[in-house]
């Protein structure tokens, strides 16, 4: 990933069978490499493609991030998390 370029962030919830899920509060949360939060994103900002699919464009900055998305399911927290590599060139 390039530095000041948009990235499509996207996650797919599902359970220990492998069967999507519809999780609730869903967030997504950026954070720097040493797990400080940049921002985070609402539910109602993310788009949704299926059931427990959902995605977000994000521009990038100049560093390497962290991204997390998450929700509850039947109660219990679901979560996914993944880093990103910024280049200049």
């Amino acid at each position: 990933m390039f530095s000041n370029d948009t990235v499509r962030l996207k996650v797919k919830f599902r359970d220990f069978d492998g069967q999507a899920i519809e999780p609730s509060d869903v967030t997504l949360t950026t954070y720097k490499l040493n797990k400080e939060v940049i921002e985070t994103i609402t539910q109602e900002s993310l788009t949704k493609e299926d059931i427990g699919c959902f995605f977000y464009d994000y521009t990038v900055g100049a560093e390497d991030f962290i991204f997390e998305f998450s929700g509850q399911h039947n109660n219990k927290p679901v979560l996914s998390r993944d880093q990103v590599q910024i280049k200049f060139i």
